[in-house]
């Protein structure tokens, strides 16, 4: 077996980075700075294997949470990544 050769990533550890992700950006603290998280949120979402419908869904809360605190609706952007973070597991 070839110890330098890279690992692939699964399925079950995309989820696990996306999971991560969306926890950091459900803190409170989380919402000074979210382009960078969201960033990798939506990267990670890219390398699942999803329908349309899911993915475009799971998008859109990404985007909902990134631009609700800027007009301060933070209970909405918490709402909306709480959301995605209990359909995660089915993705």
């Amino acid at each position: 077996m070839n110890q330098n050769a890279t690992k692939t990533p699964t399925i079950e550890s995309h989820r696990e980075r996306l999971t991560g992700i969306v926890r950091e950006l459900i803190e409170p603290t989380a919402f000074g700075d979210t382009n960078g998280q969201c960033h990798r949120a939506m990267d990670t979402l890219g390398a699942l294997p999803l329908a349309t419908e899911p993915y475009n869904l799971a998008t859109n809360r990404l985007k909902n949470a990134r631009y609700y605190p800027e007009t301060g609706e933070f209970g909405a952007a918490q709402f909306e990544l709480r959301q995605l973070l209990s359909s995660i597991d089915r993705l």
